[in-house]
């Protein structure tokens, strides 16, 4: 996938909380980070994932689950029939189960979360949207969509912090403005250049005998934006360029590498201009297509919850009332975000029960406290006390009894039951709790989420008055106000 060793010549990228990212980009822009990922990428990453029931699924499943507590509108992007043929199913060998295009489309569904179809490659369609400002930025793990246009990619979405600690919270950022600025000097033809040479998706082999490192220097010095810029059919233009660089790698004259390399010979038949329009002109949607995601994005569609009990009960084995109770577990946090950034997000009227909800108490019980921790980068949280059968509307008395000795007494499951339950930073000692969702429960939210959405409530129900402007961005900018003159 990718360029090979290519990251050894940009770096790791900025570490930073994509909780951090979020919450930042809400706070100066008043509506949520909205980012496309790629679904190839999470397909075929899953296929290491294993034991229990449908490992892989399991494994989609989580990550969403996790999206919901971030203040994100993300959009999955599925490849399209126009790929390339020798890039068709590149990611799909390997041991390990699969997770289909209509199963994931199914979850994703279910989660609320946007889909989109490109008519050609994923990675591709993920740039031309961040290029056309429909989202912020793209999660994948190939540079790839640096290639493609994207001026903010997101890779490696992981744990960061101990070893123990299993809940992805950091991802690492490439901004190609820095990349640009930095050592490499690399931008878009120049990595275009660096995969011609080196080996990329399109042509593995490269030059032969030509590293990454070499590559690097040659499209720092420029050969990546002259290529670009040749016209397809001006041939005395392209064997201009390819005498300069194979004259430069052999006498290093303008000092642009390291050291001569005389070794290396630049093929008569290189670059192939098919590969290289691949990466300068991929195939993708239309602008009326791009606009019309634009403003079906500007919507959030409400969480299936139905449909996802139903799911998780056929899919993972999640069956009866204990398989009830682990569903609300898993779900309730992510939807008790989901609930605070609505309130926060549209335009309410003071009639509203969701608002209501929130001023009168039944939705947030209490704030029991305050941290900045370093799996959010020091972004301020409030311990929020709620019901999570409240936020997670299932009938328990509907599902039926089982006794299941290892979930606890009454069919309870205990808190550490699994991964999607860890508390990061909340390590406690002594018996594990009992969970109950008809019990208040204590979790963690954005100081930030949680101020906007009760800003929101306030504004609309206990100060109504027509001459308020309550949209997102008013309601954004009168919290602002409020709390910095407070500090």
């Amino acid at each position: 996938m990718g360029i090979k060793g290519i990251y050894k010549e940009i770096g790791a990228g900025k570490r930073v909380s994509l909780c951090k990212l979020a919450i930042d980009h809400l706070e100066q822009t008043g509506r949520p980070l909205r980012i496309a990922i790629d679904f190839a990428i999470w397909s075929y990453q899953a296929q290491a994932a294993r034991g229990g029931a449908n490992p892989a699924v399991r494994t989609l499943f989580y990550r969403l689950v996790r999206l919901l507590s971030l203040s994100i509108v993300p959009i999955l992007v599925f490849d399209g029939p126009n790929k390339p043929v020798f890039k068709r199913n590149k990611r799909s060998r390997g041991p390990g189960d699969r997770v289909s295009v209509a199963m994931a489309k199914r979850m994703v569904k279910l989660f609320g979360f946007h889909i989109h179809d490109a008519p050609g490659e994923a990675e591709a369609e993920c740039a031309l949207l961040q290029q056309q400002g429909v989202v912020d930025a793209v999660l994948s793990e190939d540079v790839d969509t640096i290639m493609f246009g994207c001026t903010l990619t997101l890779r490696n979405w992981s744990s960061e912090g101990t070893r123990t600690a299993k809940t992805p919270t950091h991802v690492s950022v490439y901004d190609v403005r820095q990349l640009g600025q930095g050592e490499t000097g690399l931008d878009r033809e120049g990595m275009v250049l660096v995969a011609l040479m080196s080996g990329g998706d399109y042509i593995p082999e490269g030059v032969p005998g030509c590293g990454v490192k070499v590559a690097c220097e040659a499209a720092k010095a420029g050969f990546g934006k002259r290529l670009c810029r040749i016209k397809r059919s001006d041939q005395d233009a392209l064997r201009k360029w390819r005498g300069d660089l194979m004259r430069e790698l052999r006498t290093n004259e303008s000092k642009f590498f390291r050291t001569k390399h005389k070794a290396l010979t630049i093929p008569d038949e290189f670059p192939s201009m098919e590969v290289l329009r691949y990466y300068t002109h991929p195939v993708v949607s239309q602008v009326g297509t791009v606009e019309g995601l634009e403003r079906e994005l500007r919507s959030r569609r409400e969480v299936d919850i139905a449909g996802l009990r139903a799911f998780t009960a056929e899919t993972f084995d999640w069956v009866c009332k204990i398989g009830a109770v682990k569903f609300i577990r898993v779900l309730a946090p992510g939807l008790l975000n989901q609930a605070l950034m609505d309130l926060s997000n549209r335009q309410l009227e003071s009639d509203d029960p969701d608002v209501r909800e929130c001023v009168e108490g039944n939705l947030v019980r209490s704030i029991n406290s305050r941290r900045t921790h370093f799996s959010t980068d020091g972004t301020p949280e409030l311990r929020i006390s709620y019901i999570p059968n409240d936020v997670v509307d299932v009938d328990l008395n509907a599902e039926e009894d089982e006794v299941a000795s290892t979930y606890g007494r009454s069919g309870l499951a205990l808190n550490s039951d699994d991964e999607a339950d860890e508390q990061i930073g909340d390590a406690e000692t002594g018996p594990k709790k009992i969970f109950d969702p008809l019990q208040p429960d204590l979790v963690w939210v954005p100081e930030t989420v949680a101020k906007l959405a009760w800003f929101t409530a306030i504004v609309v129900v206990i100060l109504p008055s027509t001459t308020v402007d309550t949209t997102p961005r008013a309601i954004h900018k009168l919290h602002c106000d409020d709390w910095g003159a407070r500090a």
